[in-house]
């Protein structure tokens, strides 16, 4: 995943749109429930975000270059991210500007819905294919659909994935620091 496990996306967008909200108020990950707003309406924030400068000033989590050096020095690790692929660009010179090559960058629009289970997230059908062996993501229902297709989810702590069920192979983190030493 990208937003909430690589990058904060969360404290940028609310500074840019100027909210009273801080990061811990961020209760769901749908952020029209939190803005009070419609999902066209979120959607549209996000759009301006993404088209914004403060956009592509966003670092990486604390951690995050560090634990992919170690990471990509001694396996194959590919990002799959929910960003829409109008973010693609944007979002694909962020991950060269700050870490090494990874195996494959996907955007979870690349791949249909589950045949069989449609409820299902994207990226549980991508990792249903690829069948890693660990995942790190963010959102609970990811990480629920997921679990299945997935030796090891470790999942990073967050406010809206706070008192959510989570499959056994799931493991809360909060940081990057606490990963390296899980794996």
């Amino acid at each position: 995943d990208t937003d909430g496990v690589i990058v904060d996306f969360i404290t940028p967008f609310l500074e840019f749109h100027k909210t009273n909200f801080k990061y811990s108020n961020v209760y769901s990950h749908d952020l029209w429930h939190v803005l009070g707003c419609t999902p066209e309406e979120s959607d549209a924030r996000l759009d301006a975000f993404h088209d914004s400068p403060r956009f592509e000033t966003m670092k990486p989590i604390e951690g995050a270059i560090e634990a992919m050096r170690f990471l990509t020095a001694r396996s194959e690790v590919a990002v799959i991210t929910s960003r829409p692929l109008d973010y693609k660009q944007k979002t694909l010179q962020f991950f060269n500007r700050y870490f090494p090559p990874f195996k494959a960058v996907r955007f979870a629009e690349e791949f249909p819905h589950h045949p069989e289970f449609p409820d299902l997230s994207r990226k549980a059908h991508y990792c249903e294919q690829v069948r890693p062996e660990i995942f790190f993501e963010d959102h609970a229902k990811t990480a629920r659909d997921c679990s299945p297709y997935c030796g090891r989810i470790l999942m990073f702590n967050q406010p809206w994935n706070k008192n959510q069920y989570l499959p056994g192979n799931v493991i809360r983190v909060n940081s990057w620091a606490e990963v390296l030493k899980k794996i």
